[in-house]
């Protein structure tokens, strides 16, 4: 009996293995694919950005070769674009390092993003927590092949770039697939999405040669994209994209200028906290968005000459800081309104709190939304003043 189950477990032994093993030669690693809509034939093209070994192995970033190559496949959706560049490349796409995906301004105005996020939802081989990105001028396909002066990988830069101004401006925070799918299929709120451009000459920042130039060609994080029923309808930028963040309760940090109180010049103070408190009622038949921002913020440089170590001359900052933030969320809220999009998601908020009255007017929301009348308490503190406590004698 011994002999024979040392022969079973040697059999064993022998005929196992991993039947989906692949050589490490054999595989590309996709690390950024890029989504456009071709009006002429009507077809989708799906642009594949693949790591070439070489090119990032090198030990410096001018060495070696150029650090990505790229396919494109078209047809009549996602997946079918995507297997047809099977034909131009020898080895087998892996998307388990997938970093970005990026959609055209044009796709996003033309067909939408109801449906062409399906894909990314359906392939289990394929994450819902990666990053998406409109590109706001140009092409997705020509957005991946501008090359970056510091990092090596185009959609890593893209990622890291986003990620970086959202604890220091707050203009922009990461918005993945799964984000964007839970906004179009949430009762009451409408997607956005970051917005990037590419600044300089195209021909240039495709090149190897744009990291030799001082002055390069590369992409920048430049607005929100906002959505309505799924289509681009408009960009926010500057002040109310910052008023986004601060809605939506996805405020790392930022930066804020004022005028100084009674003399000339300005300040900067700096917002370390912030938090929202929504509600939304109906009154004679109206709705009515009841919104109070508190938080804490530090001043973190003076262009005038005011003596902020008194008490009453921090109160009075703090009543124009009031006042300001006020004055820029409110002005994103209309702009909005004028949108009919429900970008800050109030009506989760009225769905949430009000299922019966949400329920009388889930159908026409976004038209209520936009009637809807505002109210805005902000409630900020100043906390710190740095580590200076005078001014400079001006």
């Amino acid at each position: 009996m011994k002999k024979y189950m040392i022969i079973v477990i040697y059999i064993g032994m022998v005929l196992t293995g991993c039947s989906n093993y692949t050589e490490s030669n054999n595989i590309g690693l996709i690390t950024g694919m890029g989504i456009d809509y071709d009006k002429e034939s009507d077809l989708y093209e799906v642009t594949l950005q693949m790591i070439n070994p070489s090119g990032v192995a090198g030990s410096s970033q001018g060495s070696g070769g150029i650090p990505v190559h790229q396919i494109e496949g078209k047809g009549n959706t996602i997946s079918e674009a995507t297997r047809n560049s099977s034909k131009k490349i020898s080895r087998t796409n892996i998307f388990s390092h997938l970093s970005a995906v990026v959609i055209s301004e044009e796709l996003a105005r033309e067909k939408g993003i109801n449906f062409i996020l399906d894909a990314f939802e359906r392939d289990a081989r394929v994450r819902t927590n990666i990053p998406i990105i409109v590109a706001r001028g140009h092409s997705a396909k020509i957005m991946l092949s501008i090359l970056p002066a510091q990092d090596k990988i185009p959609s890593v830069a893209f990622v890291k770039k986003i990620n970086d101004t959202a604890k220091v401006l707050g203009e922009n925070t990461e918005i993945t697939i799964f984000n964007t799918v839970s906004a179009i299929s949430s009762k009451g709120k409408e997607p956005v999405i970051n917005g990037m451009r590419i600044v300089g000459n195209v021909e240039q920042g495709a090149s190897k040669a744009n990291d030799e130039k001082v002055e390069n060609t590369y992409v920048m994080a430049d607005g929100l994209a906002i959505f309505q029923k799924g289509y681009l309808v408009n960009w926010l930028d500057g002040e109310k994209a910052k008023s986004i963040q601060m809605l939506r309760n996805e405020m790392k940090s930022s930066n804020i200028s004022i005028s100084c109180p009674k003399k000339e010049g300005n300040l900067s103070i700096e917002i370390r906290r912030l938090k929202r408190n929504t509600n939304v009622v109906y009154e004679k038949g109206q709705a009515k968005i009841k919104i109070e921002l508190v938080g804490s913020a530090a001043l973190n440089e003076l262009l005038c000459d005011i003596e902020f170590n008194k008490q009453e001359v921090l109160n009075q900052l703090e009543k124009n800081l009031n006042h300001k933030i006020k004055k820029d969320v409110l002005e994103a809220i209309r702009f909005a309104q004028t949108e009919e999009s429900d970008i800050f998601g109030f009506g989760e908020v009225l769905h949430r709190k009000s299922p019966k009255q949400w329920r009388k007017v889930e159908k026409n929301w976004n038209e209520q939304f936009a009637a809807a009348e505002i109210e805005i308490k902000v409630r900020m503190n100043i906390i710190g003043i740095g580590m200076r406590n005078t001014t400079y004698p001006f």
